[in-house]
């Protein structure tokens, strides 16, 4: 059966990149855009299921795509969910009334978001089950835990995108990596990082923030994941979205640490200032006859 193919469209770059990764390890067929004219542009070119959108964006915002798309009879042929923080009661009972399959609030659950998509396609398609294709291993039923986001390599997912997962849901739970040479563990409570640990085979461990920098730069070995209530004291008061922000700083820096030696090896040598005197070169006299010693008394050649 063919993967069910979803278009999202969200200016929020987190967003973004969390919800593709998502879809895409659920088996789905994954196109995004970052403003709504790009959207609705693929939108029209075809090959789109299910439309995902979000409200607040640049050039053309939700509310203007819907409508176009209203319009043209779009909203009869594709399902469309619309998401956003700062749409009331009001104006998303608006949006159904007008055509919309569901309204997401912003921040989401994302197996709860997951799950409403699958219930949707299931609905659309006629029974429940169709064009809901999951990775080997992933449940079928709506609501049900993907395999895939709770156990996987490092090599197919980044450590920070990990922890997206858990500051958008707001969920609580822990991120488990494992690899030869150590172990570590980071804690979450409504999708912060409340604590972490990291301990190597060597007997060396770290605790707190220096932990969750060492974790986040992890690019190899084995992860879990486990949503459930946490009840250890909260150690690490910075908020996630700041720690994320400086791990990407520290990378950054250590990124152009490494490429300077490089840099400086391949620049030119520096020219001399204008005005500089030119170094002066040692030379030996042009090969000649020998001189003829002098008489005594006598006058030199030369001198005059």
């Amino acid at each position: 059966m063919a993967a069910p193919r979803i278009l999202v469209i969200d200016d929020d770059i987190n967003i973004l990149s969390a919800l593709r990764i998502l879809f895409q390890r659920e088996g789905f067929q994954v196109q995004t855009a970052f403003d709504g004219e790009d959207g609705f542009k693929k939108i029209l070119s075809g090959g789109v299921d299910i439309l995902l959108s979000d409200v607040d964006m640049p050039k053309m915002n939700g509310f203007e795509v819907f409508q176009k798309l209203r319009m043209q009879g779009v909203v009869q042929q594709i399902p469309i969910i619309m998401m956003s923080a700062g749409v009331g009661p009001v104006d998303r009972a608006k949006y159904i009334e007008e055509g919309a399959e569901d309204f997401i609030t912003k921040p989401f659950n994302t197996i709860e978001l997951l799950a409403r998509v699958r219930r949707i396609l299931a609905r659309v398609s006629g029974h429940m089950g169709a064009n809901t294709a999951t990775a080997p291993g992933a449940g079928s039923q709506p609501g049900s835990r993907p395999q895939e986001l709770t156990r996987g390599k490092l090599g197919d997912i980044a450590v920070p995108d990990l922890v997206q997962f858990f500051a958008l849901g707001q969920k609580d739970g822990f991120l488990e990596l494992t690899k030869p040479a150590a172990t570590a563990r980071m804690f979450f409570v409504g999708g912060q990082i409340i604590h972490c640990t990291v301990v190597e085979r060597s007997g060396i461990s770290r605790e707190g923030e220096d932990a969750v920098f060492n974790m986040l730069s992890w690019n190899e070995g084995n992860f879990r994941a486990a949503f459930e209530r946490v009840a250890i004291p909260r150690r690490i008061k910075t908020p996630t979205h700041e720690l994320l922000l400086e791990h990407a700083r520290r990378s950054d820096d250590l990124q152009r640490q490494e490429e300077a030696p490089a840099a400086a090896a391949a620049a030119p040598a520096p020219a001399a200032a204008p005005g500089a005197p030119r170094p002066r070169v040692p030379h030996s006299p042009p090969p000649g006859p020998p001189r003829t010693p002098k008489a005594p008394g006598g006058r030199d050649d030369f001198n005059f």
